[in-house]
């Protein structure tokens, strides 16, 4: 994956303003395509993927990400992932709709993993 990168003064706001949309219409797509490819998939991975929120920046930081949370109440606090502007600029969104799925269902598998009690 590429590297983050800060937003500078030099970095013209018209500029940012046009990546902001592009790269959030392309994390859109993406995950509209996951939700998708998992319609026969468990009710809580459903729930996940509708609980998603897609920003085309960063609103936290200065970094040129694009950042995709979901916020279903298996994981408190959200989870997040982020993307620099420059690995969106390379991906397509069918093969990031296939690396949101993998993530997800990883990500979820520890929790699942995680939370069990123990006999």
């Amino acid at each position: 994956m590429a590297g983050f990168r800060r937003i500078t003064k030099r970095d013209k706001p018209e500029a940012l303003d046009a990546a902001e949309t592009e790269y959030g219409a392309l994390l859109t797509r993406a995950l509209e395509l996951a939700k998708r490819r998992a319609v026969r998939s468990s009710v809580v991975l459903r729930k996940l993927f509708e609980s998603a929120v897609v920003e085309g920046r960063s609103p936290s930081s200065d970094i040129k990400a694009a950042v995709i949370t979901f916020s279903a109440p298996l994981f408190r606090g959200g989870l997040h992932y982020i993307y620099p502007w420059e690995y969106l600029a390379a991906v397509q969104h069918k093969e990031l709709a296939t690396e949101l799925s993998w993530m997800l269902r990883s990500a979820l598998a520890e929790k699942q993993r995680t939370t069990r009690p123990r006999a």
